[in-house]
């Protein structure tokens, strides 16, 4: 069942900011790119990417400062993993951080400092700036923070989608993409929708690894334990293609 929390179209704010480094031996986390959205104040979420030049890790919590509530959502309970010589994202459509109850107004220019506890890289701390959406560049469609969906008309074909996953000798898995009634295409992206045509979303228990532009794709190495690798296809402009009601994705299980 998706842990998604979806967010009203009202009063959106983006708060954004340059993070935070943390070295310990050769583990290090960089934090880029960290924005949230509020509708009105009460909850706020966030999303990132995360560089990881060290081994693989977890992230384990989140704390923000002047806020009642700080949480982790994924489609699992577990810790969310970090592969290790990688850069993710906590996305707006995948696994993400939610904040609530933030002290006093989210004013354009406020810091909102942040701690984000990995296993092996400890505690690694922001500081989120409060910025207006439309200095913002509109660059994302947070109506929905489970991510924006495509219905397949019944007059149009909708695609199907299945998987394979395989180790793979260096370490992490290959990933075996089959589709029918759909055409992957790098050109395309982010243009306008054309049916049929798209592009695939690459997570591993919700942390989103990329985007898919052909049939096969790559994971990184992982933390020892159970992932869920999932795919879905989306359109041009980024959403989930959606026929008879439900999403197209495929989950494949790896691990212990």
């Amino acid at each position: 069942m998706r842990a998604w929390v979806r967010l009203g179209l009202a009063a959106f704010v983006i708060v954004t900011a340059f993070v935070g480094i943390r070295m310990i031996g050769e583990q290090q986390i960089l934090l880029e790119d960290v924005e949230a959205t509020s509708h009105g104040g009460a909850m706020v979420g966030v999303t990132m990417t995360i560089r990881n030049s060290g081994a693989p890790d977890r992230l384990l919590s989140v704390e923000a400062a002047g806020a009642k509530l700080a949480m982790i959502m994924s489609e699992k309970t577990d810790p969310l993993p970090m592969p290790g010589q990688s850069t993710v994202s906590l996305a707006s459509d995948g696994a993400h951080v939610m904040i609530g109850g933030l002290s006093g107004e989210l004013e354009e220019g406020r810091l909102i400092p942040l701690v984000l506890n990995f296993e092996n890289a400890g505690a690694v701390s922001a500081k989120a700036r409060v910025i207006a959406m439309a200095k913002s560049g509109d660059k994302m469609d947070h109506s929905a923070m489970g991510g924006a969906e495509y219905a397949v008309p019944e007059d149009e074909v909708g695609p199907t989608l299945s998987l394979t996953v395989s180790p793979r000798a260096e370490g992490g898995f290959a990933v075996g993409i089959e589709t029918t009634g759909f055409e992957f295409s790098r050109e395309k992206a982010d243009g306008p929708h054309e049916a049929g045509v798209g592009h695939g979303h690459l997570y591993v228990s919700g942390v989103k690894i990329g985007r898919v532009y052909g049939t096969t794709a790559t994971v990184p190495v992982l933390p020892a334990g159970e992932h869920n690798i999932r795919v879905t296809l989306n359109t041009n402009d980024h959403r989930t293609y959606v026929v008879g009601g439900n999403p197209v994705t495929a989950v494949v299980t790896v691990g212990e």
